[in-house]
């Protein structure tokens, strides 16, 4: 690939075979949620792991994902089901879509859709045994998939959607949207092609031998600066929390309180720690 790879070029590029050879619009939205979630988690479309629920009776969910990784050092195991929504072109209609087909996922697992398709019934049952079984380490991730990122209404709407489901099934339940924007963005980063933003910040920072600046910033000026972020990135703000392996982990960890150079006590959301980008 080119250095000079544009996101227009890569998402024509990247639609080309799902919309090849005349294919329903079943069909299509099946290869679109296939080719975004086996690239964004780098699985096979074949692996044993995978569950093709999509169609009559799938009780909202496209597809689902069981994942294990090793959380700590102790090698304890944390498992994670991914339950895919594919909303590709018409099929998605904005915030109306967002909820109701979240609200559909959600009654599914709660055991309120009776008319399942025999894939999606003996899915479930997996599903509701493994939340009344879960620990701290397991989540069920509701996943959007899209073309383009969401807007700040239908990130709200997103919002909803995990605020009812950590009513009904607890907190282990989690959403996010994934994009063809998130592909690119993964795939610039795997090749090492240069295509940083350059934002401001308005911050006390100092400079660390580790390569890390140190310092405190303003709430005003942090919500500032990731909205700036958000909107150079196409809508995407998810892309800056990409490498943190915490991700998905929410807000389940207690806040500590942590000793800076003045040997007094910080609270850990005023301490912020960003890594230095060096110049070109």
């Amino acid at each position: 690939m080119s250095e000079e790879l544009s996101f227009t070029d890569f998402r024509a590029q990247w639609l080309e075979d799902i919309e090849s050879g005349s294919p329903s619009t079943v069909e299509v939205g099946n290869r679109f949620s296939r080719k975004l979630i086996t690239q964004w988690l780098d699985i096979s479309e074949d692996s044993e792991d995978i569950i093709y629920c999509d169609g009559s009776g799938d009780g909202g969910i496209d597809i689902a994902f069981l994942q294990h990784d090793e959380v700590d050092g102790n090698g304890a195991i944390g498992y994670t089901w991914y339950l895919v929504q594919s909303k590709y072109n018409s099929s998605f209609q904005g915030t109306d879509t967002i909820f109701i087909e979240g609200r559909k996922v959600i009654d599914t697992l709660s055991g309120f859709h009776p008319n399942l398709s025999s894939i999606a019934a003996d899915l479930v049952d997996r599903l509701r045994t493994f939340l009344s079984r879960s620990s701290e380490h397991d989540r069920i991730v509701l996943v959007y998939g899209s073309i383009e990122p969401l807007s700040e209404d239908e990130e709200r709407a997103m919002n909803d959607v995990r605020i009812l489901g950590q009513q009904r099934l607890g907190s282990r339940f989690e959403v996010v949207s994934v994009t063809v924007n998130t592909i690119y963005e993964k795939v610039i980063d795997t090749l090492g092609i240069d295509q940083r933003i350059q934002i401001p910040i308005h911050a006390h920072l100092n400079d660390t031998e580790s390569g890390l600046l140190v310092g405190t910033i303003g709430l005003v000026d942090l919500y500032q600066f990731l909205k700036q972020y958000q909107h150079a990135n196409r809508g995407d703000l998810d892309m800056i929390y990409e490498k943190n392996v915490r991700r998905f982990l929410g807000g389940r960890g207690r806040i500590r309180f942590v000793k800076g150079q003045t040997g007094k006590k910080e609270r850990k959301e005023d301490r912020v720690r960003i890594r230095q980008i060096s110049p070109k």
